[in-house]
C-alpha cells in the first residue's frame, strides 16, 4: 500500500480509492469512504499493532494521505 503514493506529489483520486479499498460502486460516496477511512486508521494505527508499529504507521500515514486526497475539494499543491 506504501508503494502506490507517489513521492513526488499528492495521490491521484484513483490511487486514494485503491488505499482506502473503495468499490467502484461507491467511489464519490462521502458515506463509504468515512466508513472505509475509519475502519482502516483502527486497523492499522500503530497502538494497535504492537510489535509493528513501523510497518502499521506507514499504512496508516497512506489511510490518512488517501481520505485528505478524496476530502480535500479544489486544492492548490502548486
Amino acid at each position: 500500500m506504501a508503494d502506490e503514493i507517489p513521492e513526488d506529489g499528492p495521490l491521484t483520486l484513483d490511487q486514494a480509492y485503491a488505499v482506502l479499498e473503495v468499490s467502484d460502486e461507491h467511489k464519490g460516496n462521502l458515506d463509504k469512504v468515512k466508513l472505509r477511512f475509519r475502519k482502516m486508521s483502527i486497523k492499522f494505527h500503530p497502538d494497535k499493532n504492537i510489535g509493528r508499529e513501523e510497518a502499521a504507521t506507514e499504512v496508516f500515514k497512506c489511510v490518512n494521505a488517501a481520505y485528505h486526497t478524496l476530502t480535500t475539494n479544489n486544492f492548490d499543491y502548486e
